[in-house]
């Protein structure tokens, strides 16, 4: 049995307290899953016509660093300091 990663919970469980432009941020990633640990701010950003701003906003609302924390997140659902 597979999990859900735990940045796709994430998402969804604050999906309808997000702004527009999260949301527009949020329904990509959802939807790129396997994408998303080969992307950067910059191209999540160009991809869902918002800033990479945003994106960092975005993730920091979700309670990570940056995007490369959400992708380690994503990776390793379990970190051994968790």
């Amino acid at each position: 049995m597979t999990t859900k990663p735990e940045v796709l919970s994430r998402i969804e469980a604050t999906f309808s307290q997000l702004t527009p432009s999260e949301k527009r941020v949020a329904s990509w990633m959802l939807a790129h899953v396997g994408q998303i640990p080969f992307e950067t701010a910059e191209s999540v950003a160009l991809a869902t016509a918002t800033s990479g701003i945003t994106v960092g906003r975005f993730l920091r609302k979700l309670g990570y660093r940056n995007l490369d924390d959400a992708q380690k997140s994503r990776r390793d659902p379990h970190p051994p300091w968790g």
